[in-house]
């Protein structure tokens, strides 16, 4: 029993450790430690002096860069359209709505329980931060969960499929739903 948790621990890290999330955790560590941060970014007079900021100005080139580049590979990935052998037409739209009907909800009742809680937000920014809480679970998947499926060997192809399904329904409930969020925001 032992040696069946540990394969499956082994295998969940395995599939944890791609490029993307290792890029997000090493980012972590660098700006938690002050001292470490220091060398990459000067945080006395932001002039550009820290030992380091070359690193830090080249990678900042690289991440500027990966937008556009996502985009294009979006694009050829919608182009195609969705390939409902690889996953049927019901489980695409129960993906659709977790993700954009189920998921706003959850953002509204987190932006509703920020509130509740009297969480201190400065009052300029407060309607925009609830904003922000609540369009950030809105949005169809992002083209990198397909690149990350793709490098941790599972199927690239549904994935494109569910993103593709996101897409389709996008326009009608992603407007419903910043319609919404800007309605509720404004009257905070």
């Amino acid at each position: 029993c032992l040696s069946n948790v540990w394969e499956t621990a082994k295998a969940a890290i395995k599939q944890a450790a791609q490029p993307t999330v290792l890029g997000a955790l090493a980012g972590i560590v660098v700006s938690a430690i002050p001292g470490f941060r220091a060398i990459f970014i000067d945080l006395d007079d932001r002039d550009d002096d820290a030992p380091m900021e070359w690193v830090f100005n080249g990678l900042a080139k690289v991440g500027a860069a990966a937008v556009p580049i996502n985009m294009i590979i979006l694009g050829t990935t919608l182009s195609k359209g969705a390939d409902l052998s690889k996953m049927p037409l019901c489980p695409s739209l129960m993906v659709v709505f977790g993700k954009m009907v189920v998921m706003p909800l959850i953002g509204v009742a987190t932006a509703l329980g920020l509130r509740a809680m009297h969480y201190r937000i400065d009052d300029k920014v407060d309607a925009s931060f609830y904003l922000v809480v609540m369009i950030v679970t809105c949005t169809p998947t992002a083209n990198t969960c397909m690149v990350m499926a793709e490098l941790a060997g599972q199927n690239k192809e549904a994935m494109g499929s569910a993103i593709f399904m996101q897409y389709l329904f996008a326009p009608v409930l992603l407007t419903a739903s910043v319609t919404i969020f800007v309605a509720l925001a404004s009257q905070w």
